[in-house]
């Protein structure tokens, strides 16, 4: 993988993170917050989505076809 598209990675990692943080802050103060609960969800599912495109990408990479 080249730098660039790591460090692209890295990025969108942390801020998935980030949010994910904010997000469990927020509801510690307003646990029943239905739309806080679902941002919570979507954003773990964001998380979940860039880890099977990164699964991909690494895979791709590391295919041989001229063996």
């Amino acid at each position: 993988m080249d730098p660039e598209t790591r460090l692209n990675i890295e990025d969108n990692i942390r801020t998935i993170q980030d949010a994910i943080a904010d997000i469990n802050r927020a509801l510690a103060s307003e646990p029943d917050n239905v739309l806080l609960q679902e941002m919570l969800l979507d954003t773990y599912r964001d998380e979940l989505s860039l880890m099977r495109r990164i699964d991909g990408i690494s895979n791709t990479g590391m295919r041989r076809d001229d063996i």
